[in-house]
């Protein structure tokens, strides 16, 4: 970004516009005010960036990249350009949320024995005549791999189902849903709808649907904890700053956000 004589921004690339600016936050300006003179050093790799984008084409989406040690954002692509859809924009989970769902069953000490083997026909009879179903008929699920392998919404349920639904709710929220990021760039996280608790509420909160809204940017953090033996570092678009000669100064800290799990449950969902 270049400035004009009289002050305004210059993008030279539009995709980063919507980083910079957009409706929860203006980096751009609050950048400006603390030293105009100064350059900011964004933690954005140009290369992987335009490959995000190339990977895009024409298809309406966001492609988030971490870097898991640090919590750099080397990539945060977005289609259509000129909106933050990788930061603000929430989506319905699906079944990424299911990684969420077997790491509270083992943080909570659920006994897997008791789930697997299951037999999977297609849908699962909940209380109050309500069913949920499958988007598979699976068969015998004979381990906990092969019901995460092949998705299979009955077996979450049933981990779901054998938990409390306040270590449910907690288990989300430790994950940083209906949480909130700080410093630079403030932003919401994923939400948990409100809803009555019944069978169907908890079985669709446990495969990500209906209940549950999630950021890219949230999903690249959870992805990156599981890597990072169950530790999520705190995105940052900002790793330094340089003065007016091109000496870096202000080099942002390395901060952890949370431990999303034990890194004996990271490394078992890592398999």
């Amino acid at each position: 970004v270049n400035l004009t004589l009289k002050g305004n921004p210059i993008y030279l690339s539009d995709t980063i516009r919507p980083l910079l600016v957009n409706s929860e936050y203006n980096l751009f300006e609050s950048l400006k005010r603390e030293d105009p003179k100064n350059q900011t050093v964004l933690t954005i790799d140009s290369r992987i960036q335009n490959a995000a984008e190339t990977a895009l084409d024409k298809y309406e989406g966001a492609i988030v990249l971490l870097d898991i040690r640090n919590g750099d954002i080397l990539a945060a692509a977005s289609h259509p350009e000129t909106a933050s859809v990788a930061f603000t924009q929430n989506f319905e989970p699906g079944s990424i949320i299911k990684m969420i769902t077997l790491a509270g069953g083992l943080e909570h000490g659920l006994d897997l024995k008791k789930i697997v083997p299951y037999q999977c026909d297609g849908s699962l009879k909940l209380r109050d005549n309500k069913v949920l179903y499958c988007w598979d008929k699976h068969g015998l699920v004979k381990d906990i791999n092969r019901a995460t392998a092949v998705s299979c919404n009955v077996g979450c349920a049933k981990m779901g189902l054998s938990l409390k639904p306040a270590d449910l709710i907690a288990n989300l929220k430790q994950f940083g849903f209906n949480d909130r990021l700080n410093g630079t760039m403030p932003l919401d996280l994923g939400k948990i709808k409100d809803s009555q608790i019944d069978d169907e509420y908890i079985s669709k909160l446990w495969i990500g649907l209906d209940y549950l809204n999630i950021t890219p940017l949230h999903a690249a953090m959870i992805a990156s904890a599981i890597a990072h033996g169950g530790v999520c570092i705190t995105p940052r678009l900002v790793s330094s700053h340089k003065n007016i000669i091109g000496l870096p100064f202000g080099i942002l800290p390395r901060v952890e956000y949370r431990r999303f799990m034990s890194d004996k449950t990271a490394h078992v969902l890592t398999d």
